[in-house]
């Protein structure tokens, strides 16, 4: 908050004086405003407290350093723990390893314009606001390998459905298998959070490096039973590494295989995922509220699933 005398700033919110020409005495309690880095990435070290909650591995660069300046940046590398990178200008005087820790005050000195010192401090966590992450495999975990064949309308699925209980504090994540023959299997998990207030947005996206569809299906649709188009996400449409909100309505990422007898094309359904790491998840949970933005991440084997007609087996080419 500016100080003014007589209507006239003396001291700005960035505690800088102006309008001053002659004054003795000393000053108690002043605070400085802490200033958003925007997602451009650039810190203007003019400012003397700056604040980032991380949305992805992010790379930053600077202006406005100055001999003497001295500013505090107050860094959430999120619950993904990602890896901020910094100016070549900056020398650490230990370089931190990131995954330590969230939250990271970084104070920054600079000596001159272009010689920037830094030292930065880490806490594991504030227990007051917590997302957790979500496993799906394990016991009963998502068997994403499905095949299935005989009469009818022979059919094969893998999904998983994301849908935010504001009730319960928590995102349920139901995966589901199964096939013509033997039915499917649905079990659910949960992302759990603590202390989170004033939520504004709950969202889900899924990470892969291809997806397709071959034989009669890619034209007919979704496996019988299926309420969306199929047989890939994309055909509900879901594109990979996109936020898809599921605050209030489930979201579905759903892959299928499905053939009939007025095909003499074999139907098959992959989904390779990308390798797992922090800025590249299988699956993410994006939770936007008062105490910042935080992230909640699950791992999935590659999908693969196949259907023929006939009365025996066919080979699952994903195998």
């Amino acid at each position: 908050m500016a100080i003014k005398i007589g209507g006239t700033n003396v001291i700005d919110d960035y505690k800088v004086l102006s309008g001053i020409t002659d004054m003795d005495g000393t000053y108690t309690n002043y605070h400085p405003v802490v200033t958003a880095v925007p997602n451009t990435l650039g810190l203007d070290l003019s400012f003397s407290v700056l604040k980032r909650t991380m949305l992805a591995a992010e790379t930053f660069t600077f202006t406005g350093a100055a001999n003497g300046r001295t500013t505090v940046f107050l860094l959430d590398t999120s619950a993904s723990g990602f890896a901020p990178t910094f100016p070549t200008q900056f020398s650490f005087q230990t370089v931190p390893t990131w995954t330590d820790s969230r939250y990271w005050t970084i104070t920054i000195v600079c000596f001159g314009s272009t010689s920037v010192y830094c030292t930065a401090v880490g806490v594991t966590s504030t227990p007051s606001s917590t997302l957790s992450n979500f496993s799906l495999g394990g016991l009963g975990g998502w068997d994403t390998i499905q095949n299935s064949y005989g009469s009818g309308t022979p059919w094969a699925s893998a999904s998983v459905t994301f849908l935010h209980s504001a009730a319960n504090n928590r995102v349920n994540i139901t995966h589901t298998a199964g096939d013509s023959r033997n039915g499917s299997t649905q079990t659910t998990v949960y992302a759990n959070y603590t202390g989170l207030t004033g939520i504004t947005a709950v969202e889900v996206q899924y990470n892969i490096s291809s997806q397709s569809c071959s034989g009669s299906e890619c034209s007919t649709g979704g496996a019988p039973g299926y309420g969306g188009n199929g047989p890939l996400p994309t055909n509900d449409g879901y594109s990979p590494s996109t936020y898809y909100s599921c605050a209030s309505s489930s979201v579905q990422f759903h892959w299928s295989a499905s053939v009939d007898s007025g095909s003499g094309n074999d139907s098959h359904t992959t989904c390779s995922f990308s390798g797992f790491s922090n800025s590249n998840p299988h699956f993410r949970i994006k939770i936007v509220c008062n105490e910042g933005t935080f992230y909640s991440t699950g791992s999935a084997g590659d999908v693969s699933v196949f259907a023929n007609y006939g009365p025996t087996p066919g080979m699952n080419p994903g195998v």
